[in-house]
């Protein structure tokens, strides 16, 4: 283009401008900026996106598309018009595989380039709390630790369950204390609680642990008083010690029990109500007890019995020897 400037004596010499090249006013839109992705599930996630300038014509559709991280091509998500909404639930993805995605905006001009592609995603469900052990009990306890169990979680939220925390509280307090510091020193579904005192009371609960969280608590029903287990004697007779025990003249005899009980009875035998004979002999070890009668005589027939006695009760358990001749 040029302008030359005119008066009564003439057109002056022309001014010329630099070459422009002629083009539209309109555009297509510009590219949307990299879309984000939430609510990742198994099979479908939920793409959002920014408008982007709409280059002076509005904006009549979005293109939304995604790939494999690996791949190629990009394949459209769906073919329905998205405008004016700003986000989209993607469906029939495939669990297990990392996704990719990006958008493009239309007008009446066409279609302006994609947006940067998202982040990958990995299409699975998401990890949640898991729900809290089921039933823990007390099943065992010393005068200073409690030994608790329970079963397996309902649900373990979608994720690998670390571990177990167990938590211990003094009846009527507010405050629970921690048994042990992470889920990974209590991978199994029991535990032993240690460091408490003789003759108190305490309250138990036990949480699951994932990479969520922890679960809700679960609690053992009652309150349990530490202190030794307790209980009654039990005899468990060998062979040896059938109700009649017959034996020849000049044989060795053998009588023995297994005991059991907490505490550790104390033990005694006895013949006829009186005391064992010198010449027997009378063995006790942390198991059970047993009575030896060499070369056996006709003396030594007789009703044996064998006493098991601690805190909680006592036992007993006779039998009769009777020495036979030749």
């Amino acid at each position: 283009m040029r302008i030359s400037a005119e008066n009564m004596y003439g057109i002056s010499d022309p001014l010329e401008s630099e070459e422009m090249r002629a083009k539209d006013l309109f555009r297509v839109p510009e590219a949307p900026e990299m879309p984000t992705v939430r609510e990742v599930y198994a099979t479908n996630a939920l793409v959002l996106w920014t408008r982007p300038r709409d280059g002076g014509k509005p904006i009549t559709n979005y293109i939304l598309e995604k790939k494999e991280p690996a791949a190629k091509r990009w394949s459209r998500v769906t073919r329905e018009p998205l405008y004016p909404a700003t986000q989209y639930r993607v469906q029939d993805l495939v669990e297990g595989c990392e996704y990719e995605f990006r958008v493009m905006a239309e007008n009446e001009l066409g279609t302006g380039d994609p947006s940067v592609p998202s982040k990958p995603i990995l299409a699975k469900d998401p990890i949640v709390c898991p729900s809290p052990p089921v039933t823990p009990e007390s099943y065992d306890k010393t005068k200073d630790s409690v030994s608790l169990r329970w079963k397996m979680p309902r649900h373990d939220g979608k994720g690998r369950i670390f571990g177990y925390l167990v938590e211990y509280q003094n009846p009527g307090a507010v405050e629970w204390l921690p048994a042990n510091e992470t889920p990974e020193q209590c991978p199994d579904l029991h535990y032993v609680v240690t460091g408490l005192e003789d003759g108190k009371e305490y309250n138990f609960r036990i949480f699951t642990v994932n990479a969520a969280g922890k679960s809700d608590p679960a609690f053992v029903k009652t309150s349990v008083k530490v202190h030794d287990r307790m209980e009654e004697p039990e005899l468990l007779l060998d062979a040896n010690m059938a109700r009649d025990h017959l034996a020849m003249l000049g044989s060795d005899i053998t009588l023995s029990a297994t005991i059991k009980g907490v505490p550790m009875p104390t033990v005694s035998w006895k013949k006829d109500d009186g005391d064992v004979p010198a010449h027997i002999t009378v063995a006790v070890t942390a198991s059970g007890s047993k009575v030896f009668i060499p070369k056996s005589t006709r003396a030594d027939s007789g009703n044996y019995t064998l006493t098991a006695e601690n805190a909680v009760g006592k036992k007993s358990i006779t039998v009769v020897v009777l020495v036979l001749s030749k």
